[in-house]
């Protein structure tokens, strides 16, 4: 767990515009019992219609703890998709979007969904430049790895490439920070879902740092930049609320938890057969609110 102690002059979303959408969040319920729980998209933007949800995160918000409880959903995860059998979870999101994936995630594992946020790859990159970049410790095979993927990425788009020089502790741009909370090729996407929260807890960290003015222009460079149910008078209202708390903690886990699944091949691919039952049983004890 990570325990933040200083004052918080802004909580928000991420990966990435998740640490703006937690500032507002927080905020807004702060006077409620019950746990707020938003569903952050991270979506692989398509063309037409929607791309893939690369990254999927339910963020359970505490009021009255001062708690966020953050857990990734690996998109390999094979379960019943309403509609459509059994598929990879990223696949309800090209299939019926935000709201299938939400049906899906409630269905199986049992969880409450009040709101959701979604931000595609671009939004992602432009929001950490916006913000100074982060700052991780890696390694040499993942400088490499990030590298690789982001020229690709460059590649795609046609920007010229800036890749990252040295290992270590480092500053990240966006693309390159965007890069990184991609590889899976080192490990496995058990391990990628924990560099996604490497790079939210960093930008948490980051956003401490700015300034109420700078805060508002970020805020609103957010918010014509997602797909979320709140608004960007939420965010002016609520924000000085936030300047009175004394702090808060977050806290990660992910599904399938350790021990709950296996790899099988289903129709030539890699999927994770995984126990959902004991899994919405972990689920439920990680998000218990007191």
């Amino acid at each position: 767990m990570i325990q933040i102690r200083k004052k918080l002059r802004s909580l928000a979303a991420a990966a990435v515009c998740i640490v703006l959408l937690f500032t507002g969040l927080t905020a807004a319920f702060a006077q409620e019992d019950a746990a707020l729980h938003l569903l952050l998209i991270g979506e692989d933007a398509a063309d037409v219609g929607n791309g893939r949800s690369d990254t999927m995160m339910l963020a359970q918000i505490v009021p009255a703890t001062g708690e966020i409880r953050l857990v990734s959903f690996l998109r390999d995860t094979y379960l019943p998709i309403p509609g459509h059998g059994y598929d990879r979870l990223n696949a309800a999101y090209v299939y019926g979007g935000k709201e299938l994936l939400s049906q899906t995630l409630t269905g199986v594992f049992g969880v409450r969904i009040d709101r959701t946020a979604k931000v595609d790859f671009a939004a992602m990159a432009g929001i950490v430049d916006r913000m100074g970049g982060v700052e991780l410790e890696i390694s040499e095979a993942e400088r490499k790895a990030l590298n690789k993927i982001l020229n690709v990425y460059c590649k795609e788009r046609g920007i010229t490439p800036q890749p990252l020089e040295q290992s270590g502790l480092v500053r990240m741009n966006g693309i390159q920070a965007l890069s990184y909370s991609r590889v899976r090729s080192l490990d496995s996407d058990f391990v990628r879902v924990s560099r996604q929260q490497n790079v939210l807890s960093a930008l948490l960290s980051q956003a401490m740092l700015l300034e109420p003015y700078d805060l508002l222009g970020l805020a609103t460079e957010c918010m014509s930049n997602m797909e979320t149910d709140l608004t960007l008078n939420d965010l002016m209202n609520l924000l000085p609320l936030l300047w009175q708390q004394n702090g808060l903690s977050l806290s990660t886990a992910r599904v399938p938890f350790d021990g709950t699944c296996r790899d099988i091949k289903v129709d030539g691919k890699w999927v994770l057969e995984t126990d959902t039952a004991a899994n919405a049983r972990l689920l439920a004890e990680f998000l218990a609110e007191d």
